[in-house]
């Protein structure tokens, strides 16, 4: 049986990670209904990224730090040469590029131990089936969902998706995939979101002179409750976790 001590442990942990899942939720959600029409798509590629980015930061920190950082760079480097830019799209590709590149210098020995791409994996993949199991819901009962319990049914489900994913996606990756592409391709999503998240704190910053366009105001409007859900989601759900006895994190094989 687990001691209280850990079970509180466990739980803050996750309420952390689920804030983190939330905050991103929210803002790809509403940020994907800005350009596509389509529910079905708005909540699996929200899921599906936002579980992608916080199982990297979860699972192999240290290639989600350089992604980060290069994000940063290649936002605020796009800003000053684009001041104000109206569309995200040179800060994205500027992102993904820079975040691929940064990635080639990420240690091969750490790559094949920390198994990236297969965290990130089974972050998009538990993301992507949650996402699609919400919108069945949605559509089956006709309910209009509030961010904050919209973002603890998805923290939940991708929690539980990753859990039992991580094992069976880390182990397909090959060592030759796991040295070779795992940092590129995870530093370079993450670099992206990162650059996404910098445009539309640009594009935010004119509220104080009431211009900021109404749909921008409205996702970082939801940014809080989002979080909130995710945080009280991801504590619940690490508790639980911890009191069933569940691994939670992966462990590569003895060399």
């Amino acid at each position: 049986m687990a001691s209280a001590s850990i079970v509180f442990a466990k739980a803050l942990i996750w309420a952390f990670a689920g804030a983190l899942f939330g905050g991103v939720f929210s803002v790809l959600l509403y940020a994907m209904a800005m350009v596509v029409d389509a529910p079905l798509v708005q909540l699996v590629a929200g899921a599906g990224l936002a579980g992608a980015v916080i199982a990297a930061f979860f699972g192999a920190m240290q290639v989600a730090i350089l992604g980060s950082l290069t994000g940063i760079i290649a936002g605020i480097g796009s800003l000053i040469l684009l001041p104000n830019p109206e569309h995200p799209y040179y800060m994205l590709l500027a992102g993904a590029v820079l975040g691929a590149l940064a990635g080639l210098l990420f240690p091969a020995r750490e790559a094949l131990r920390e198994r990236p791409l297969g965290q990130t994996l089974a972050g998009l993949s538990a993301g992507s089936v949650t996402g699609t199991l919400l919108w069945a819901l949605l559509i089956s009962t006709g309910l209009r969902l509030p961010v904050l319990w919209l973002t603890l049914l998805a923290v939940a489900g991708v929690g539980i998706g990753y859990v039992f994913l991580l094992p069976v996606l880390a182990r397909r990756c090959s060592p030759w995939v796991s040295t070779h592409l795992s940092g590129p391709l995870v530093t370079a999503l993450i670099s992206l979101c990162v650059a996404a998240g910098l445009w539309l704190t640009g594009q935010s910053i004119p509220s104080l002179d009431q211009t900021v366009p109404s749909d921008i105001a409205r996702i970082v409007a939801r940014i809080p409750e989002g979080m909130l859900g995710g945080g009280i989601g991801g504590a619940v759900g690490g508790a639980l976790l911890e009191l069933l006895g569940i691994e939670t994190r992966w462990s590569p094989p003895a060399a």
